[in-house]
């Protein structure tokens, strides 16, 4: 892989053959990231600081794009060596494909959330579906899913992880309006011992199956 950064001049520099690589891509918290290892020169020390955006390239094509979070220098007995790390950007985006999508009868913003917060939940809310990158810069409103990769017993597997999360499981919403209230619960969810409870105002033009909703996309 070769991983190249810029300014916001437009200034492009290559980096050297890097040591390491890790590009990570997911729907989840906290959103795509990458790092990246390379041996260090001084020549470099310009454009380490004034770099702020890393693009990497795999066989020709472009396979992430993102923000520089940060750049570190270690010096020790095989060297110096850069490490540099940062996450997904949404402003460079090249295109959008989308679908249409219900119209919202209440959508609240909470104060400090962030802009790809937003656009999440309201995909989810309105559209039944969770907003991506394609590794070009592409945004993807549509639902489409990507690629499916089969590994079975002829594939070459050097390692294997395992991971069940639960974070931003709701295990139960309830909904009041002028003394009266309503429970929803995700029972598969409780039934393996989870808790998270929630609480929300029902106002008008807000329906409860849009509760019932947010827990299945949430299980």
């Amino acid at each position: 892989m070769t991983g190249y950064l810029s300014d916001t001049g437009g200034t492009v520099w290559r980096l050297p053959t890097l040591l390491s690589w890790d590009v990570t891509h997911g729907l989840g918290e906290p959103s795509d990231c990458f790092e990246v290892s390379f041996l260090y020169a001084p020549d470099m020390a310009d454009a380490l600081y004034k770099a702020c955006r890393f693009r990497a390239e795999y066989n020709g094509k472009t396979v992430f794009t993102g923000v520089v979070d940060e750049y570190e220098l270690t010096a020790d007995e095989n060297g110096m060596t850069v490490s540099i790390n940062g996450h997904v950007t949404p402003w460079g985006i090249t295109d959008i494909r989308k679908k249409a999508m219900d119209a919202a009868p209440v959508f609240r913003v909470t104060s400090g959330d962030s802009q790809w917060k937003i656009l999440r939940e309201f995909c989810r809310f309105c559209g039944n579906t969770l907003p991506r990158f394609t590794r070009d810069g592409v945004l993807l409103l549509d639902g489409s899913q990507g690629d499916a990769y089969k590994v079975d017993l002829s594939t070459a597997v050097t390692a294997q992880t395992f991971r069940d999360t639960r974070s931003g499981v709701i295990s139960e919403v309830l909904v009041k309006n002028r003394g009266a209230s309503a429970v929803v619960e995700n029972q598969v969810f409780k039934a393996r011992g989870g808790c998270a409870r929630r609480g929300m105002r029902h106002r008008v033009g807000e329906r409860l199956h849009f509760v019932k909703h947010l827990l299945r996309r949430l299980d």
